[in-house]
């Protein structure tokens, strides 16, 4: 049976759920979205099994999930380890804020790796809490997966964020990347801004036998500062090409600080590149105020 917590106009705070089936997590009115949840910590909502997938559903005014700088990390996961497809994980909110946090739904088998839907009536923080400067692979990663893990078989999911406000920062992440031997996903997000700064990443790219997936960007406003980085890559073969990176806003900015140039590039393997390359299939930028330092070209 399912579970649902509901608290209307109230607070969840959460610790921990382990269960094979969908957990849903309720704290709106009959009216509006309002109330607030609060997935902090070590705290671990996993309604996953060693042999079933669960779905998460959230809903509440404010949803805060976070680690500080503290391990072990707060995560929200509904991943497969089997022939299963990982679940749904799915985010209602007038606020959203995730810090040094993980959403994932992650395969790490011959299941498909599952999806993760936001919607954000304001802003959404996606911050990962990571110093720029510092080894991100001592610190891991935070931000939001629907990768195919080295070893599976299974495709990558889709990443869909619907935003007023989208900010990304310190190495904040999304990523729909095949490690293993499936296909790239897809992250698609859509709303008023997005702005990336410091480190902060949006790849969807394969590693395997897979062809890669597509980023699909369409905002009012889009701005990339601090080493913000849009990537697809095929990692492994020529064959199978690149993916798609489409862009579409009315207002574009690409600002350099120090030595972190932006960087927003498709194609086969890992590039050295500053700016926007060639290879990306599908920009319609509107308005571009591109500034000298920009590192355009």
């Amino acid at each position: 049976m399912p579970l649902y917590l509901k608290a209307p106009g109230g607070e969840i705070r959460l610790n921990g759920v382990g269960l094979g089936h969908t957990v849903g997590i309720d704290a709106v009115t009959a009216s509006t979205v309002s109330g607030a949840i609060a997935i902090e910590g070590g705290a671990h909502l996993a309604p996953s099994t060693e042999s079933q997938s669960g779905s998460v559903h959230i809903a509440a005014g404010n949803i805060e999930i976070r680690s500080g700088s503290r391990r072990p990390r707060a995560r929200v996961r509904s991943d497969s380890r089997t022939d299963c497809h990982a679940g749904t994980v799915s985010v209602r909110a007038d606020m959203l804020v995730i810090e040094h946090a993980f959403l994932t739904a992650n395969t790490f088998g011959a299941g498909n790796a599952g999806d993760i839907n936001i919607s954000v009536g304001g802003r959404f923080l996606l911050d990962g809490n990571v110093d720029p400067s510092e080894d991100v692979t001592a610190q891991g990663r935070a931000g939001l997966d629907v990768r195919s893990r080295q070893g599976a078989t299974g495709n990558a999911g889709t990443i869909h964020v619907q935003a007023s406000q989208l900010d990304m920062i310190d190495r904040g992440r999304m990523r729909a990347t095949a490690e293993g031997n499936g296909d790239g996903g897809t992250i698609q997000i859509d709303g008023g801004s997005l702005s990336m700064t410091t480190g902060a990443r949006i790849e969807t790219s394969t590693f395997g036998l897979g062809s890669v997936g597509a980023i699909i960007v369409d905002v009012d406003e889009l701005a990339l500062s601090g080493g913000a980085i849009i990537n697809e890559i095929n990692g492994v073969s020529m064959a199978t090409g690149g993916g798609r990176i489409d862009i579409t806003a009315d207002t574009i900015r690409l600002d350099k600080n120090g030595a972190d140039r932006v960087k927003i590039y498709s194609g086969f393997t890992p590039l050295r590149c500053h700016g926007i390359l060639a290879h990306v299939t599908h920009l319609r930028f509107r308005s571009i105020p591109a500034p000298a330092s920009a590192g355009i070209g």
